[in-house]
């Protein structure tokens, strides 16, 4: 902190004694009043980075994070004081809707889930970026680590598109799905990783799916994708 204040950067901490109460500090600070807060499992990384791409392009949105299908201390005493009569409850992956359901009636609580990250992937992107919130972009990063998918999701998010998962070589049916269904409207796909992390098969595959071939955009920390 003390380098950056050097930069002459003003420098605020959001920190928790845990990964739980960390992310009811960051909801904290997005918003006091959330219309929607995704809950997603904290012991893993997939479902919670496609629930931050679809966080980042929805106004009043919050991401929280479950003890798998437990609600820690952190994240209860946040819902406890931000839900409201008309907030949305959204369970992202098996778990974060076990979690929310604990604590919450069942048809208060939308299920986001599919029975693997892949299919969650593909349902967050189903959820969020369809219709009339269809994307022009979305982001494509190895399902495997989470280094680039959770730079990567910040970035597509931030351009209203879904982060999908690749499975090494290959783009799992569910998402296929998707980006076959949701072709018409996007024309652009942003890779997390280089191909040593998303081998260019996977990319060129979904791509070819959406009708964008020859502009994905491998970004590797050599430059920027083209995005408006």
């Amino acid at each position: 902190m003390t380098q950056i204040n050097g930069l002459g950067y003003q420098v605020r901490r959001l920190a928790g004694p845990d990964r739980y109460a960390t992310a009811a500090a960051i909801a904290g600070a997005i918003t006091q009043a959330p219309d929607r807060i995704l809950v997603a499992t904290g012991n893993n990384f997939p479902d919670a980075l496609a629930a931050g791409a679809a966080a980042a392009s929805t106004p009043q949105t919050v991401v929280l994070l479950s003890n798998d299908r437990v609600l820690p201390s952190a994240t209860a005493a946040y819902l406890a004081s931000h839900v409201g009569p008309f907030t949305q409850l959204v369970g992202i992956g098996d778990q974060g809707v076990a979690a929310l359901r604990s604590r919450f009636p069942a048809d208060k609580v939308q299920s986001v889930a599919g029975a693997d990250r892949f299919a969650t992937a593909a349902a967050v992107a189903q959820t969020f970026f369809t219709a009339g919130n269809a994307p022009h972009v979305v982001g494509l990063a190895t399902g495997s680590n989470w280094p680039d998918a959770l730079a990567g999701g910040a970035l597509v998010g931030a351009s209203a598109g879904p982060l999908l998962l690749s499975a090494n070589s290959t783009i799992p049916g569910p998402e296929a799905d998707y980006a076959r269904t949701e072709a018409g409207a996007i024309n652009q796909v942003v890779v997390n990783g280089d191909t040593g992390v998303v081998p260019a098969a996977a990319a060129a595959s979904l791509a070819n799916m959406v009708g964008a071939a020859g502009q994905s955009n491998f970004f590797d920390n050599r430059s920027a994708p083209v995005l408006p």
